[in-house]
């Protein structure tokens, strides 16, 4: 726990002085993070997070970014937790597929945006959580858009992912980049239909 709180206020202080460079295991004398696994790592400087958090308030400056996050991975957990807080989105995790599928049929539609979610979790994997889901039978939960986070990166994973009804696919290591640019093209397209929507409803 003590660890995991020490790993959070680092990776705060590095967005707060934009000069840390963050990519994996952490190392308490250099105050940043290295290399932290091969189950998931991140890699980034703090100005894209600040940026991606600019990017959020530009285009939804009136709505709050509630993200479900499907981890099994403690430390990979926290992480993706502390880099997505810094932008400004609510996040909540779950630790596998089951209880992914769980909470999204638990919670009022429309709670979550998004779902960001990993392959390889037990009990239920990735591809099984997002087809579940899809077969749910409110269509505002059954739509809610996913993206897969995998080290499996090559065309085959991608489609499977897609097959899956998956919306997204980012590969391990995560560039926070890519991924902020991947959350903000789906929160757009959504916002776009919606608008289509209510529209055709006023109409």
């Amino acid at each position: 726990m003590l660890f995991m709180q020490y790993t959070r206020a680092c990776l705060k202080k590095a967005f707060r002085e934009l000069r840390v460079p963050v990519c994996g295991r952490f190392y308490p004398n250099e105050g940043g993070v290295a290399g932290y696994g091969n189950r998931m790592r991140v890699k980034y400087t703090a100005k894209w997070g600040l940026q991606i958090a600019e990017m959020i308030f530009q285009t939804r400056s009136s709505i709050s970014t509630h993200v479900l996050l499907a981890e099994d991975n403690d430390l990979n957990a926290e992480i993706a937790v502390t880099l997505l807080e810094e932008t400004g989105i609510v996040i909540n995790r779950v630790e596998d597929g089951i209880q992914c599928v769980n909470r999204v049929e638990q919670m009022s539609p429309g709670t979550y945006d998004l779902i960001l979610m990993d392959i390889q979790m037990p009990n239920m994997d990735g591809y099984q959580a997002a087809q579940r889901i899809r077969h749910l039978n409110d269509k505002t939960r059954a739509e809610i858009p996913i993206i897969a986070m995998t080290a499996n990166a090559f065309a085959e994973d991608r489609k499977r992912a897609f097959d899956a009804g998956m919306n997204g696919h980012i590969a391990k290591p995560i560039d926070i980049e890519k991924l902020g640019a991947a959350i903000l093209s789906i929160l757009k397209k959504q916002e776009s239909l919606q608008t289509g929507k209510n529209n055709s409803m006023s109409k």
